[in-house]
């Protein structure tokens, strides 16, 4: 199921970074709580790091399914999509 494997990506994430120095900021969605996601998107957001969650949940949180509030829609349009996904190497 998408949320093993979103569990599996995490414990998988943790293992082989464990000794990387500084050490990489890990955000996984699959298991917070669903009025607590939008703060968790968030803080990734500002911190920077890694996200892990399923097609799923992304998609959802993307268009705003299931978010009443319209501040809290465009937040989690604004983390997710744009200014889209960035891949920063050194």
């Amino acid at each position: 199921s998408p949320v093993n494997a979103a569990l599996n990506w995490s414990n998988e994430f943790k293992f082989w970074l464990k000794d990387i120095e500084p050490s990489i900021n890990h955000y996984q969605l699959t298991t917070v709580e669903r009025n607590l996601r939008i703060e968790h998107l968030i803080s990734w957001y500002k911190s920077g790091g890694v996200l892990i969650m399923g097609y799923e949940m992304y998609r959802r949180l993307a268009e705003g399914i299931g978010i009443k509030d319209k501040k809290l829609k465009i937040a989690a349009y604004n983390c997710l999509v744009d200014p889209g996904p960035d891949i920063v190497g050194n």
